[in-house]
């Protein structure tokens, strides 16, 4: 199987744009590839926030405009060019996807948002997987509750121990902790210690509803709001495996590349790391960076 990288998805996208006036199938492309229907749909979900057949469609129908604008085709003949089964259903995706029919949008020749290209130049290769150059969000105050360890990081890179640590907590602990908002949701939080070079706190730990000042062994850290700067992660390998060797690239990009670049300044004293569980696979995986910024 092929590695999730940017060529990968350059090919995806190219044979697309090539074959718009032809029927695309999933089973096509994936053949194409030499992909799993289920890694291709996971990976441009994760891109683009559609499905592939979605944004194949959406390419389709973008495409189609031009003929609308620069021909005098008969709609049922752009519908064909297209390889819709029937004009029918091209109107009806025309209008689902734009607002407005086709005959109203040559006539009016209005400005519309149209499906672009997958720009494969936001993505960046790692020896795993890639990664996508950043999106900014803000997020509320939420709460945090799991357990606290302190890593080391050069014993971090030769024996994996947050990967260890954090695999128990998930296996073995997160069951216990009272109030969780979705099981599913993992946060991998790291706390900046007095030398960051050295080592940092740890914490593998799920969301809950309010905060609380310890419930046993667990504690729990808030998190105020902010806004954060957001790296997203994508392999095909199962969540186990997302260590600091598959994740060393990514944060030698955000320290040394991407932030001694960017207008924004990092603030506060952590970071965390977001995965949904029920987005992965054992053969599959996504996880956000979440790294705070100063508005």
């Amino acid at each position: 199987m092929r590695f999730a990288n940017e060529a990968l998805v350059g090919d995806l996208v190219l044979y697309i744009e090539n074959n718009l006036k032809t029927i695309i199938s999933l089973d096509e492309l994936s053949q194409h590839l030499c992909l799993s229907k289920y890694h291709l749909h996971r990976l441009i979900k994760s891109l683009a926030g559609i499905t592939l057949m979605t944004y194949v469609r959406g390419r389709k129908l973008t495409s189609s405009l031009t003929e609308l604008l620069e021909t005098n085709l008969k709609i049922i003949d752009i519908a064909n060019e297209y390889c819709f089964e029937y004009e029918q259903t091209y109107l009806r995706a025309f209008k689902r996807q734009f607002g407005i029919s086709p005959s109203a949008y040559r006539r009016e020749r209005c400005e519309l948002d149209v499906v672009n290209k997958l720009d494969t130049s936001v993505l960046i290769d790692v020896s795993k997987g890639l990664f996508i150059k950043p999106r900014y969000i803000l997020r509320p105050e939420f709460h945090l509750m799991g357990l606290q360890t302190f890593i080391i990081n050069s014993e971090n890179k030769e024996n994996l121990s947050a990967n260890k640590f954090a695999r128990m907590f998930y296996f073995n602990e997160r069951y216990k902790i009272k109030g969780c908002i979705k099981e599913n949701i993992y946060y991998g939080l790291c706390w900046y210690g007095d030398n960051y070079e050295y080592g940092n706190f740890y914490i593998p730990s799920v969301e809950i509803e309010n905060a609380v000042r310890e419930q046993g062994t667990f504690i729990c850290k808030t998190i105020p709001t902010s806004m954060y700067v957001v790296f997203r992660y994508i392999g095909f390998h199962g969540p186990e495996e997302l260590n600091i060797r598959n994740l060393e690239e990514i944060y030698y990009y955000i320290n040394y590349k991407w932030g001694p670049t960017t207008v924004y300044k990092r603030s506060g004293q952590y970071h965390f790391e977001m995965l949904d569980t029920k987005r992965c696979s054992d053969q599959y995986c996504e996880a956000d960076i979440y790294i705070p910024i100063e508005t």
